[in-house]
């Protein structure tokens, strides 16, 4: 049977053929979730039942030492597929090869890797190579750590082709070394559009803010900068992930005004430390215009408080999609709430520009919610686990989120028990009143599909106590 499919594929146009194997490939661009999900070919879930593709180094390249596990997609079909001819599998193995994870292990301490896991192993082309990510680890021990940084520097520049790269670090690292000054030389060429630098250690933890790392805010930042001062490197670049304890204030200078082509922003912690500096890192006056882009995510970023964000919105006119998760701190005061009759006001930014395609909240008060409504969009996401606070927000005022059609919010469920009428009270000037509307009901008025199908992106300290954690 295989044989007869692989004949009668084998005799259609080989345009034809590869159209339809670039359909069973799945995207190899860095994904929108990168800094709270894992990568699925991580090497700790590599002996499940759908263990990724394993790729071997061909013989006659002896920079890779055999400590350094290669991992391909997933991409099943295209596993099997190649099995069925050797024409198929020389169709199948450059996509295969498009996307690469690379780890450092000792095998000997790996029992689970084994020679008969590579049974079925095709052989790496590096030139096939789109997407790379490059999982590092520091041991303690100083030799292995040089040999281990000096063999993913040879990895990555043999992928002289590749667009997207992502360097998983541990905090104990000082700095990559001969890694990093191979990512500044691959970066410079100008080809790469997506980098993406994550702590393992907060990539790791179900909590935002994990401590372990705190002490070291800021030891890949100096590398960051080299990075982010060079415009050969900077100048294709459109997007950017960063997963870090903490970076310095000219880093994120830097960051400003030096990516013209940026499309995609994440943070996730780095601006931390800063915020206890007395560095304002949302003064939009000294952006860069960043026409192009379209994504920003905040997450647990102290100085990212609910009022910037309105500016932040107004600067970028092309933006699309925020995320706004456990920002901004408990040592806030909240700030007035927008008056009655704002969104009429010409500056108004409902009354500026289009409401943003998507806006997720996680952790927000009530009073974030609030200042937060200032930003029109079509979908928004609030994942809050007491639908108290969004109750609250979205009874005081039908001036918020204009433009949206649907809100989602976490399922009904023991930890977000929904309210019921008459059990919501709202301090006011008067003193405390009792709500008398459901957010089913608010909705329903407003004409707003209410879903309650949202999921938390990660736990925070907070919503891990929650759940019993």
């Amino acid at each position: 049977m295989a044989s007869g499919a692989g004949a009668s594929f084998s005799s259609l146009p080989v345009e034809l053929q590869i159209a339809i194997i670039e359909e069973l490939y799945e995207p190899h661009h860095m994904r929108s979730d990168a800094a709270w999900e894992w990568p699925y070919h991580r090497i700790l879930r590599c002996v499940d039942q759908k263990k990724p593709m394993l790729l071997y180094v061909a013989s006659s390249d002896q920079a890779v030492s055999k400590n350094a596990i290669l991992i391909g997609p997933v991409c099943s079909a295209l596993k099997s597929l190649r099995l069925v001819s050797r024409s198929l599998n020389a169709l199948c193995a450059p996509l295969i090869s498009r996307e690469l994870d690379a780890h450092w292990l000792d095998r000997a301490s790996h029992s689970d890797f084994d020679d008969s896991m590579f049974e079925n192993a095709i052989t790496f082309r590096p030139e096939h190579v789109r997407s790379i990510r490059i999982h590092t680890s520091d041991s303690g021990d100083g030799q292995l750590w040089a040999d281990q940084l000096q063999t993913m520097a040879i990895l990555l520049s043999r992928c002289n082709n590749v667009h997207s790269i992502a360097i998983y670090y541990d905090y104990r690292a000082a700095s990559l070394g001969e890694l990093w000054r191979q990512v500044m030389a691959t970066m410079q060429a100008g080809n790469v559009t997506e980098f993406g630098l994550y702590s393992i250690s907060i990539m790791e933890s179900n909590r935002a803010a994990p401590s372990r790392d705190y002490g070291y805010p800021s030891r890949m930042s100096s590398s960051l900068l080299e990075l982010f001062s060079s415009k050969e490197a900077c100048k294709a670049l459109q997007s950017l992930d960063l997963v870090m304890a903490g970076i310095a204030p000219k880093t994120w200078d830097a960051i400003q005004v030096n990516l013209p082509s940026l499309r995609s922003l994440t943070i996730r912690r780095a601006l931390r430390s800063l915020y206890l500096g007395g560095y304002e890192p949302f003064q939009m006056h000294l952006w860069g215009l960043y026409r192009n882009m379209t994504r920003i995510q905040l997450i647990y970023c102290e100085p990212a408080h609910a009022d910037l964000m309105v500016d932040l919105v107004r600067h970028f006119p092309a933006l699309e999609e925020l995320v706004w998760a456990s920002c901004g701190s408990k040592r806030d005061s909240p700030p007035p709430l927008p008056p009655d009759g704002w969104s009429k006001m010409d500056d108004a930014l409902c009354n500026l520009r289009p409401p943003l395609r998507e806006l997720h909240i996680q952790h927000a008060l009530d009073w974030e919610l609030g200042i937060l409504g200032q930003i029109p969009a079509v979908e928004v996401i609030i994942d809050n686990f007491d639908e108290e606070e969004t109750t609250r927000a979205f009874s005081r005022t039908k001036e918020l989120y204009l433009g949206m059609r649907t809100l989602h919010v976490l399922p009904k469920d023991l930890i977000n028990s929904t309210p019921e009428e008459g059990q919501v009270e709202d301090q006011t000037e008067e003193g405390i009143i009792v709500l008398n509307q459901t957010l089913d009901a608010i909705c329903a008025e407003r004409q707003v599909t209410l879903l309650r199908d949202a999921t938390v992106m990660f736990e925070c300290i907070c919503c891990s106590r929650n759940v019993g954690d």
